[in-house]
């Protein structure tokens, strides 16, 4: 920013110098030579400055400071909204959409252990909703994949039932069990995907299975 600031007031300065009436004459050869010495020392290490500087990024750091500062104030309001909802929900325990915000609200203030009930609050007054259980699926893993493993994989049989042609169920499964490293829940996860009809490139599956029942 200072290399910015010089050499616009030496070019300001020497333009004035230049134009006003009668100045041409005062202006001498040597301290002309001295004004572009100091232009042409400065014009370079203002071009080494800039790309090292991040001026270039300041637009960018203000939106992420901007976006933070955004954050910050919706994790206050929800943090002051919790109350209100649970009063709420004591009342009408069976405000199924209540339980989502509320199980939203906590995994968002990372009370993952209050957002896992209330997910299994809104499941047990409506388990068919396939949005609400992949969010459930996502705070279990996040909570601790192997210490959730028996509800995970119940989660992941819920949502293979619900839609059957969503192969992506599957392949989530298996990848979950490479994750927690729990080779007979890969084993079975690879029958099932080698044995769906949606699935085209079941050879590689086979080697796959082959190879770890051979290990």
């Amino acid at each position: 920013m200072i290399y910015i600031l010089l050499i616009t007031i030496l070019g300001i300065y020497l333009y004035l110098l230049l134009t006003n009436i009668g100045e041409e004459e005062k202006v001498k050869t040597n301290n002309l030579s001295k004004f572009f010495i100091i232009i042409l020392l400065t014009v370079p290490l203002f071009f080494i400055y800039i790309p090292k500087s991040g001026i270039q990024d300041m637009g960018e750091y203000q939106r992420i400071l901007d976006k933070n500062k955004n954050i910050r104030e919706d994790i206050t309001k929800i943090k002051k909204s919790i109350p209100k909802l649970e009063k709420k929900l004591q009342v009408d325990s069976g405000f199924y959409e209540g339980w989502i915000m509320l199980a939203r609200s906590y995994s968002i203030i990372d009370n993952l252990n209050l957002s896992i009930g209330a997910y299994e609050t809104a499941i047990s007054l409506k388990s068919n909703n396939i949005a609400v259980l992949k969010e459930y699926l996502n705070v279990l893993k996040v909570d601790g994949g192997k210490r959730n493993k028996e509800k995970i994989i119940n989660t992941y049989n819920k949502l293979f039932i619900l839609d059957e042609k969503d192969t992506s169920m599957l392949l989530n499964k298996l990848h979950y069990s490479v994750k927690i490293n729990d080779s007979e829940l890969m084993i079975k996860t690879l029958n099932e995907i080698i044995d769906h009809p949606q699935i085209i490139d079941k050879d590689r599956y086979r080697k796959i299975l082959t190879k770890i029942t051979n290990n």
